[in-house]
């Protein structure tokens, strides 16, 4: 399925191509390196691998775009807030036309927040490029509020 229907993120700041397969409590996306325009690459169309933090955001942001619309909720863009125990195997970048499959886990729900296991593979070669937990937020109405009070009054 293409990835524009499943996501809020739109070009030049959308890096996946394609969604495989979305469950109750797993995602596994696709992309192939400089295959769309996007601020992420090099001039090479290149991918720094610090990039992947994004890619595996955007996968996580599918399953909650597909979730949400699943229950007839408003679509809202959520909001990373935590990453921990990252890994990356590679340290510079990622080479125009490099297949990734991107697979993230859900962890735990509670209130809004998600957290996910992430992965990122090189598709030709099964090798393991990136892993991370990462948590995320899509706030209801009353968090949007609440920041948003609490960061008026950190202005003053």
């Amino acid at each position: 399925m293409s990835v524009e229907d499943c996501i809020l993120n739109k070009t030049p700041n959308l890096l996946l191509d394609t969604v495989d397969n979305v469950t109750a409590d797993m995602v596994v996306c696709r992309m192939v390196v400089g295959s769309r325009d996007s601020v992420a690459y090099t001039d090479e169309h290149e991918l720094p691998v610090m990039a992947l933090l994004e890619v595996m955001a955007q996968t996580m942001s599918v399953w909650s775009t597909l979730n949400q619309s699943r229950s007839d909720r408003k679509i809202r863009f959520g909001i990373l807030v935590d990453i921990s125990r990252m890994i990356v195997t590679r340290n510079s970048h990622l080479p125009q036309g490099m297949a990734l499959v991107i697979t993230a886990h859900l962890d735990r729900q509670d209130r809004g927040y998600v957290r996910f296991t992430c992965e990122v593979k090189d598709e030709l070669e099964n090798e393991i490029l990136a892993t991370a937990r990462m948590t995320g937020l899509v706030p209801s109405d009353t968090q949007i509020h609440d920041f948003v009070k609490h960061t008026e009054l950190n202005r003053l």
